[in-house]
């Protein structure tokens, strides 16, 4: 059973390290708050006595008729929180260091040992392998068993809960192995897959070794390259003093590279996993000497000169490189290739930002050139309201380029004084200016400089908005039980509940209240919307199932429904597969998004009827589909374009 659900907590790692990393000293009054509940394979567990201990301390607390605990008043430490009846036990660690924890799930069942056996590539019993494994669910490693194989390879790990187990391997020199195991089915026997690397050297047009070189590595098909809150990213390096790298445990495949330091024009391109040592060679340039004559208008923190390009090459992305100038009011890329460059002059101060652009072509010869770029006008205007009382507000004018739609040469943002104002420097052609003030609606014009008398701006008062309807239904809660079901009657595990505004169907929209269904299928929602809302069921398995819950209802009871099943392969436009990647899926307004397995297909589950289906983030063609309930539409996808 694959761990399907990995990657909808792999984002709040970061956010976790990262509120770690910055949190103040504990305080030592005992503030916390710890709140659950107790769940058996039968249902929440009534009447049932909870103890929550750390080091000497202990306290005890009971479950409600729905299975529900709660402890106050802890101190900011991790505790553990124990059950039992009859021969159910149940523990689970819970830190509350940082913040409550409001929504715990402890499981109740009989003592069980997860058993496993784990070989490397060679099919022999590998020793000393990291073994992590945790109860299925949203937080399946956050509160883990952990242990490490014998010399014959064999691990035991005790533990408790009854549903199914996340497991995580890891061993030097293999691919770490990720999935969900029933320790009831016996033991879990798993061969590691050996890990590959890429090797290699990096040189100059002249052959002379680059130290420092960012590499950065990425499967064929994915938008993006990895990223991280800290340390290195995976499938990431640089080069050392000798101009060499390595790249280890890397999967079989096709990866899309970029080389990235600052002395040379970025290079990028594919190189398939295992293979022989590489020898990329950075493309040799010229110099590009940018001064900096333009007039400053306002104080300015911050000041940058950003060349990006080539921008006139199909296929090629557009990288960009960025300099402060030094004190002699200039800066020097250095090794730009030939080509058509989006050239930037970046101002940023407290009360204006700036930014003038213009394309400059570079051929085989250094050159320099200057960012002053002909503003030979000024713009007088004042800011007031209907009753002629002047305003504070903002100022935003801009002009785009009547030969490039892709290009706005000029983009001013300034905070201006209440009633008149004054915009100096200003260029020829048509402009576009934007006034607001806060409380006011904004007000838009047009105009060609030089204008014969100052502009004025009357704004209208904004009518006044209630309070977000959101944020009034956050104050006003109600507890909402019930039981998400199978077809056949079972309890649906590992489904996402979330709570929407009513016909709200947009990937993006708002969300009132989020929550998960328990082990048992069961739904505990403390925080759902007293107004009437729409519950909607996310499940990896099955198409996204929606229900109406009504003002005043307190229990609710879906069961998802067989789904349309959407498969096909994506390809480039060469015939090759793509390695990764996404699928997007559109209907009636609704999204639905699907992985690009490694070899080039994609399985997702929606609900029936018809609608369309893209790559995300990668350019295709958009192609329509309709099917019904337990029906297999085959839609294949070309990819038209990858960086």
């Amino acid at each position: 059973m694959p761990l399907s659900s990995w990657n909808r907590v792999s984002w709040v790692l970061c956010w976790l390290l990262a509120t770690v990393a910055t949190a103040s000293p504990a305080s030592r009054s005992d503030t916390r708050t710890i709140e659950g509940v107790v769940v058996a394979s039968t249902g929440p567990v009534a009447n049932l006595e909870v103890r929550a201990t750390h080091e000497d301390q202990s306290r005890t607390a009971r479950t409600d008729a729905r299975g529900h605990f709660v402890f106050r008043g802890l101190a900011s430490k991790w505790w553990t929180l124990t059950a039992s009846r009859g021969e159910d036990v149940a523990e689970r660690s819970v830190a509350v260091v940082t913040e409550d924890e409001r929504d715990v799930v402890v499981e109740l069942g009989p003592p069980r040992v997860l058993k496993g056996l784990v070989r490397g590539a060679d099919g022999a019993p590998l020793a000393g392998v990291q073994v992590k494994a945790g109860v299925y669910g949203v937080n399946a490693f956050g509160d883990t068993h952990e242990a490490r194989t014998g010399a014959d390879g064999r691990f035991e790990l005790p533990m408790t809960g009854f549903s199914p187990v996340a497991v995580a391997l890891e061993a030097p020199a293999h691919l770490p192995w990720r999935s969900v195991h029933e320790p009831a089915s016996g033991v879990l026997e798993v061969t590691l897959r050996r890990s590959e690397s890429l090797r290699g050297a990096i040189v100059d047009s002249e052959g002379r070794p680059v130290p420092r070189v960012g590499v950065h590595l990425k499967r064929y098909g994915q938008p993006g390259y990895p990223m991280s809150c800290v340390g290195a990213p995976a499938m990431s390096t640089r080069t050392d003093d000798r101009g060499r790298f390595a790249v280890t445990d890397l999967e079989p495949g096709r990866y899309t590279f970029l080389l990235d330091v600052r002395e040379h024009h970025p290079l990028s391109g594919e190189v398939v996993v295992p293979g022989e040592e590489v020898r990329w060679v950075l493309p040799a340039g010229v110099d590009v000497t940018v001064r900096i004559t333009a007039p400053k208008e306002a104080a300015v923190k911050h000041e940058f000169v950003r060349l990006a390009g080539p921008v006139d090459q199909p296929g090629v992305r557009p990288y960009g490189r960025k300099l402060r100038p030094a004190e002699q009011a200039s800066v020097t890329f250095t090794n730009v290739v030939a080509g058509r460059y989006t050239l930037t002059l970046e101002r940023l101060g407290d009360e204006e930002e700036l930014y003038l652009k213009q394309r400059i072509d570079v051929g085989g010869q250094s050159a320099t050139l200057d960012i002053n770029p002909p503003r030979p006008f000024s713009l007088e205007g004042s800011l007031s309201d209907a009753r002629g009382r002047p305003l504070r507000g903002h100022v935003l004018v801009d002009q785009a380029s009547p030969d490039d739609k892709n290009l706005w040469p000029f983009w001013l943002s300034r905070q201006v004084p209440p009633g008149k104002f004054t915009l100096p420097h200003l260029p020829a052609g048509t402009l576009r200016i934007r006034a607001s003030s806060k409380g006011y609606e904004d007000q838009t014009r047009s105009i060609e400089l030089p204008l014969q008398a100052p502009l004025r701006f009357t704004l209208k008062r904004a009518p006044k908005v209630p309070e977000a309807t959101s944020k009034a239904r956050a104050m006003k809660t109600r507890l909402l039980t019930g039981k998400v079901e199978t077809p056949d009657g079972r309890g649906l595990s590992g489904a996402e509940l979330l709570c929407r505004e009513t016909g709200d169907h947009s990937y993006n929209g708002e969300r009132l209240c989020v929550g998960w269904v328990l082990p048992d299928g069961s739904i505990y929602l403390r925080t759902a919307p007293a107004e009437a809302f729409d519950l909607e069921v996310e499940h990896p398995d099955w198409p996204n199932t929606r229900r109406h819950v009504p003002k005043g209802a307190t229990s609710v009871r879906i069961q998802v429904t067989p789904g349309l099943t959407l498969r096909g392969t994506v390809k480039d436009t060469r015939g090759r597969n793509l390695e990764a990647g996404q699928v997007h899926v559109e209907m009636n307004g609704a999204w639905h998004v699907g992985p690009i397995h490694p070899d080039g297909t994609y399985v997702l589950q929606v609900p029936p009827g018809q609608g369309t289906i893209k790559l995300f983030n990668t350019r295709s063609e958009a192609q329509p589909f309709s099917g019904t309930g337990g029906q297999s539409v085959q839609q294949d996808l070309v990819a038209l374009e990858l960086y």
